[in-house]
């Protein structure tokens, strides 16, 4: 795998080594190099995710979004709007869930 160096002039070099098993300092020519990481990490590529095929995969996000989004509409004419949870303490309605927790801690002292 190659390994990019540079020295104190600010001069590259690339070197192969095995993988991760770089040394982090080397010396050439008795010229001393460090592992130059910003350099190595700029020349990296990446894949995204997805087939391969940009208009493909832009149609298959939008169809997936649409089903979801129907998937959403179908659960809510069946069941409703969710129950939201209220702050309570022994049935007695708080503002807040801090005050239902402050109301459990003085019936516990």
């Amino acid at each position: 795998m190659e390994y990019i160096y540079k020295n104190k002039k600010g001069e590259r070099i690339i070197l192969n080594f095995p993988i991760a098993q770089a040394p982090d300092r080397t010396t050439v020519d008795k010229v001393k190099y460090e592992r130059d990481l910003e350099a190595e990490f700029q020349g990296k590529q990446f894949c995204l995710k997805g087939g391969g095929w940009p208009g493909q995969d832009s149609a298959r996000k939008q169809q997936m979004t649409n089903k979801n989004e129907a998937a959403g509409r179908k659960t809510k004419g069946t069941w409703g709007d969710p129950i939201s949870v209220i702050p309570n303490y022994q049935g007695e309605v708080c503002e807040s869930w801090n005050e239902a927790t402050r109301l459990s801690e003085k019936d516990k002292e």
